[in-house]
């Protein structure tokens, strides 16, 4: 079976995500129990699964993830920094509703240093209230050497209202600083992209803050943005992203 790069799947009966693990709590061992740690991911479930059992595997999404009726999601799914690989295959998750009040690095993923890929994010609301850090529906943070690549978000609702500066939020990611080569964001579509926030320093509509001379920001498209924003502390705000940060010569294109 195709689409698992590196991957010899054989599927006896259904796939998978139309058997038995497909309603499980933890993902389909693609290795079996073996040496390996490739998965293939079905539910909600499954991809919480990942935070306590192995935040350096290689993830296939076989099937949408449907948030409907789940939450207020009050803590980043993912909360150790994630150094895999999530391939979503171009499946979709949707209805997200997450509040973050207290954490530091807030979305699916709280820091991604790994890669994160063809994926679609619709449908979500994010409620903040916390003035402490870095803040994405995908993810709170890029660091490292990590890649977001190939994802299309669609009617994403953001929320602000904090008391005080120091906050980085972006549809997609919050702050993205990457220190190794490689490392970067490329080739996301943002549409129907709502902001309303209040006392929040950097805010953009896909991404809050661009640091550091190794993250490399590339074709990211854009298609209706209503940003809405009362006493905003800092000057960092945008229908893109809100600050660019960098020390001389740029690698950015």
């Amino acid at each position: 079976v195709g689409g698992y790069p590196g991957m010899n799947v054989v599927y006896v009966h259904n796939p998978v995500c139309e058997g038995s693990f497909g309603s499980g709590a933890a993902p389909f061992d693609i290795d079996g129990g073996g040496a390996g740690n490739d998965y293939i991911l079905c539910n909600p479930s499954q991809f919480s699964w990942i935070q306590a059992n192995d935040l350096t595997g290689n993830y296939f999404l076989d099937s949408d993830l449907d948030y409907l009726g789940v939450g207020p999601i009050t803590a980043p799914i993912i909360s150790s920094p994630f150094t895999g690989t999530f391939d979503g295959r171009g499946h979709t998750v949707y209805d997200l509703d997450m509040d973050d009040s207290a954490f530091s690095g807030f979305g699916m993923f709280a820091d991604i240093s790994g890669r994160v890929s063809n994926l679609n994010i619709e449908g979500a609301d994010l409620d903040v209230t916390s003035d402490r850090g870095s803040v994405g529906v995908l993810a709170g943070t890029l660091s490292g050497g990590g890649v977001i690549e190939n994802i299309d978000l669609f009617d994403i609702n953001i929320t602000l209202n904090g008391t005080s500066a120091g906050s980085q939020i972006g549809a997609l990611v919050g702050y993205v600083n990457n220190t190794a080569p490689n490392g970067g964001v490329r080739n996301i579509t943002a549409e129907n992209i709502y902001l309303d926030a209040v006392g929040y320093k950097d805010f953009g509509a896909v991404i809050g803050v661009i640091d550091g001379v190794n993250s490399r920001v590339n074709d990211i498209s854009v298609d209706y943005v209503d940003l809405t924003f009362d006493n905003i502390v800092g000057p960092c705000v945008g229908g893109v992203f809100g600050c660019l940060l960098y020390t001389s010569p740029s690698p950015r294109d």
